[in-house]
């Protein structure tokens, strides 16, 4: 199997969409979740912006999941030409996979 730079690019920025998704909750002022939902009535007063910063926190939103979209539609048109079937596991321990 080859090393490839761009895929591997690609699966490195859509492991950040957890971290894009905190990063933009945590942008949302406090004031915006204390508001009342919006009726039909008082639509022109409602805010739909709850961001302070939105073209940072949008960006990074749009730029993670493209990147999970890309990698999955790339990763479901691998064809392996062969099939494994898993006979036998064993638990290994966690302080083994951190060293």
């Amino acid at each position: 199997m080859q090393f490839k730079i761009l895929s591997a690019f690609i699966i490195f920025l859509g492991s950040y969409l957890p971290l894009a998704l905190i990063l933009a909750v945590q942008d949302i002022d406090i004031s915006w979740w204390k508001q009342d939902f919006c009726d039909f009535d008082s639509i022109e007063t409602c805010v739909f912006d709850p961001f302070s910063n939105l073209y940072l926190a949008s960006s990074f939103l749009i730029i993670t999941l493209l990147a999970v979209y890309l990698s999955n539609k790339s990763l479901s048109k691998i064809d392996y030409p062969f099939t494994a079937t898993v006979i036998k596991s064993k638990s290994i321990p966690n302080d083994i996979i951190n060293y």
